[in-house]
């Protein structure tokens, strides 16, 4: 990836050797675009930093939009933010409400088992009673043991 500089300020970014070459039509080049030549024209090679780890339950995470020269180099990476308390309620009531959206659905997906032509083992009985019982795990939403069908 490259980006076009005025100095030290970003000009155009993200940027690409084809625009590079409509930018400069009536320019001859040679065959290889060298760091130095590209340097002359003001555009860089941009270095992206890996994603940082971090903990996605008490803090965000967002790449920079646009790189920023760093001890002479051009590096885009990373921002990690931690969460306010309303933001992290705000994620566990998400991901409650996903996981119960789920535990509905496979609820849903097994309802025919208490039709009168169908019988209601004691397996179905107990899978069923599971589901209904996810929201009471310990750490639920976050750590949810999913029972199965078998038991």
């Amino acid at each position: 990836m490259l980006v076009k500089t005025l100095g030290d300020i970003v000009a155009e970014y993200p940027y690409s050797i084809e625009k590079f070459k409509r930018d400069y039509a009536n320019v001859s080049f040679p065959g290889d675009f060298s760091e130095e030549l590209l340097a002359s024209y003001g555009v860089f090679t941009v270095s992206e930093m890996a994603s940082p780890n971090y903990n996605a339950d008490t803090h965000k995470i967002a790449q920079w939009e646009a790189p920023r020269l760093i001890d002479g180099a051009w590096v885009l990476s990373w921002d990690v933010t931690a969460l306010n308390q309303e933001d992290i309620d705000n994620l566990i009531e998400q991901a409650a409400f996903a996981a119960r959206e789920t535990r509905n659905q496979m609820l849903a997906d097994t309802d025919y088992w208490g039709l009168a032509d169908q019988v209601m083992t004691v397996k179905r009985r107990e899978y069923r009673q599971a589901l209904r019982d996810v929201p009471q795990q310990p750490g639920f939403p976050k750590k949810i043991s999913w029972p199965t069908e078998e038991g």
